[in-house]
């Protein structure tokens, strides 16, 4: 799946192979009903609760529509849980807001495109605040862009199994 072409001789780093919108909310089952009533989302996959610092979790949902998929995520936090904030939380809705942009992932496709974010993150002096790998499906990256768009980029680099997963995400959406 090719949304956008990405031009490694451009240089540029945003919005090739756009594929997600990731948002923050407070609320999952209201922000996956407005989804679903609004735009037509059927099916959601979820992903396992994440702790993402002690007493706080991240829970998520994803769902495509159309081309585009869809990731909300909510922290929960206990009266025992640190005052930071984690990244998850940030940037997060405002009072009234159901959802926030927190990020926009792009899709890469092979080794030479993630090296060339990898580059570009440095020249351009975006730092990098999340990065590792998911089992052997997928490596990912999250670059703080909040000073210019207000959101992270995220940035994918499918493995062999990881083709296989989306694939199959978008078949069980579609049905």
């Amino acid at each position: 799946m090719r949304v956008n072409a990405f031009d490694n001789e451009a240089g540029g780093i945003f919005l090739p192979n756009l594929f997600q919108f990731g948002y923050a909310t407070r609320d999952m089952d209201g922000a996956k009903r407005a989804i679903e009533t609004r735009f037509g989302a059927r099916i959601w996959q979820y992903s396992p609760v994440l702790e993402a610092a002690p007493g706080v979790t991240m829970r998520d949902a994803k769902t495509w529509v159309g081309d585009i998929m869809i990731q909300i995520q909510q922290v929960t936090r206990t009266e025992a849980s640190t005052a930071e904030q984690t990244f998850w939380e940030t940037p997060a809705p405002e009072p009234g807001q159901l959802l926030r942009l927190h990020h926009i992932a792009h899709m890469l496709y092979d080794d030479a495109e993630w090296d060339h974010v990898l580059k570009e993150s440095e020249r351009h002096d975006f730092p990098i605040l999340f990065q590792g790998q998911h089992e052997d499906i997928l490596k990912y990256l999250y670059l703080d862009t909040r000073p210019i768009f207000g959101h992270y980029l995220e940035y994918i680099l499918c493995l062999p199994a990881g083709h296989a997963f989306f694939n199959e995400s978008r078949k069980i959406s579609a049905a």
